[in-house]
């Protein structure tokens, strides 16, 4: 869990050292279905639409790590966007993935490497699928640790 924190604010420090004017976009999404709660999904229509009224503006949809690198290097990503997938849920393969392949654009999954495989969770043959396919697959931590909540026993 310290390393998945340490990746995700070494993200952070490195978006902090770009001049707001420059910064990119990153979105970030979890479900993309129909079927689960609306508070973390979007559905594929909603999806579709977002990816739309992208390629409507004339931004650029590049890879995270991509975004990250011309940030930190000084350039002008205003124009830039990034996609992210937070936990890996299977739902990605099903509908996220081929609106993303219809268009060329890459994204990123961050995946809850302990639920691999599980219920309603991309399995190891999908995330070598979404990787093979140039999609970034990374560690989002290996039991999804709610870093916000004290554990019995831990100070806050």
């Amino acid at each position: 869990m310290f390393t998945a924190l340490m990746k995700s604010v070494t993200i952070l420090l490195v978006l902090a050292s770009v001049p707001l004017a420059q910064a990119g976009t990153i979105l970030q999404y979890h479900h993309v279905s129909d079927q689960t709660p609306a508070a973390t999904s979007v559905t594929p229509a909603q999806f579709a639409h977002h990816l739309a009224m992208l390629e409507e503006s004339g931004m650029q949809v590049v890879r995270l790590d991509v975004l990250l690198d011309a940030a930190q290097a000084g350039d002008d990503t205003r124009d830039q966007v990034a996609i992210t997938f937070d936990d890996g849920y299977a739902n990605l393969a099903a509908h996220a993935m081929p609106l993303l392949a219809e268009r060329g654009w890459p994204a990123a999954v961050f995946v809850t490497t302990s639920q691999v495989g599980g219920s309603d969770m991309l399995t190891l043959e999908q995330l070598e699928q979404i990787q093979g396919a140039g999609h970034l697959v990374l560690n989002h931590g290996r039991e999804h640790e709610h870093v916000v909540r004290s554990l019995p026993g831990e100070s806050r």
